[in-house]
């Protein structure tokens, strides 16, 4: 492989393709790697939340994506108490596919002038002089001016560090009753200051996960999820049918932006830990920091700024961005029952059920 760009980007999940989407329309040359077949599958809820509406909007893709994502108007809500409230409101969610999701930013960034190659795994960086100047793969070492590390929880390319994980379980499901355009939130104890979810993708198919922290975990996270799903869906299932088997996958999430950099290389999405620690929401931080990433660099290389400016400006612009949003969700965290079950009890107002929905939105 005779290869070499401006910037390579490793990993094609929402922070990647925003990456390679933001330096393309720039003008540099990319190539995006993605160890998998593409399209792949993704152990992920898919919801779209209103920050990640916001960003595609500003990249003009907001309307390709709503054309074909599912709409949610309203959140089905049960607190620890097993007491539940119907939150809706004219903030609204949407749910679409990951494998149709990242497809469709992929497809943007190529358009944009991206080269895409799908299964081809980046082994190692390539270094020299304790500077990254390209990456590794089966096919040869492809130079680059920068190298956009954005591979996920599971990434092998950055330093180990002490990680927060979340394990989270998932299996699709068709013509399982559900209310149009609902998702259900489910705090039950045993997961609890996480949940367990029921998210529409159309009408006829929905995905049920759960997620938790790592250390709550007691046994095999496959028994769990079918005790919790036996538990609080058991009777709508006998309806439907599974489509895929049980896929788990660890979230790796944060309290605050700490990064590990390295000169001529920059994180982003998940592979930096950009991941809200109460939800496991990562989408709306992966797009985001996958732009700041690929535009710093085009600063830097504009402005002449080193290696050592571009890490701390990196580190200054994630944290002014995410580090309310990750406080905010690690105090919902510590404080959680008592903010459900207060949702729980404003959802019988009417005036209060719009408020506590945009709220629960923007978490």
């Amino acid at each position: 492989m005779n290869l070499s760009a401006d910037i390579v980007v490793v990993g094609a999940g929402p922070a990647g393709a925003m990456a390679a989407l933001e330096a393309a329309r720039r003008g540099f040359s990319v190539v995006v790697f993605e160890k998998s077949a593409w399209p792949r599958h993704k152990t992920c809820g898919a919801g779209i939340s209103p920050t990640s509406r916001r960003v595609l909007r500003e990249v003009g893709l907001w309307d390709r994506v709503r054309a074909v994502a599912y709409p949610i108007y309203g959140l089905r809500l049960v607190a620890p108490s097993g007491r539940e409230a119907l939150l809706a409101g004219a903030e609204s969610a949407h749910v679409l596919d990951r494998s149709r999701f990242d497809a469709l930013l992929v497809e943007a960034a190529v358009a944009a002038g991206a080269r895409f190659l799908p299964q081809t795994p980046v082994t190692a960086l390539s270094t020299k002089d304790g500077v990254v100047t390209g990456v590794v793969t089966a096919g040869g070492t492809i130079g680059a001016r920068a190298v956009i590390v954005a591979g996920g929880a599971n990434c092998t390319l950055l330093p180990k560090r002490k990680r927060t994980v979340l394990q989270t379980a998932m299996v699709w499901y068709e013509n399982v009753p559900f209310t149009p355009s609902i998702m259900e939130m489910i705090y039950d104890p045993a997961i609890y200051p996480h949940y367990l979810w029921l998210f529409p993708e159309s009408d006829r198919r929905v995905n049920i996960g759960l997620c938790l922290s790592a250390e709550r975990r007691e046994r095999p996270i496959s028994v769990l999820f079918e005790d919790m799903v036996a538990r609080h869906f058991g009777k709508r299932l006998t309806a439907g049918g599974r489509v895929k088997g049980i896929l788990g996958h660890p979230i790796v999430v944060s309290e605050r932006v700490s990064l590990s950099t390295n000169p001529g290389l920059l994180p982003a999405g998940e592979a930096a830990g950009l991941v809200n620690p109460a939800t496991g929401e990562g989408i709306s931080f992966a797009m985001e920091s996958g732009r700041i990433a690929a535009a710093l660099f085009a600063e830097a290389w504009e402005e002449g700024k080193d290696h050592d400016w571009i890490a701390a400006t990196y580190r200054k612009r994630l944290a002014r961005l995410f580090d309310r949003r990750l406080g905010m969700a690690s105090f919902f965290c510590r404080h959680a029952r008592w903010f459900i079950e207060g949702a729980v009890w404003l959802g019988s107002s009417r005036i209060m059920r719009v408020i506590t929905a945009r709220a629960m939105a923007r978490l």
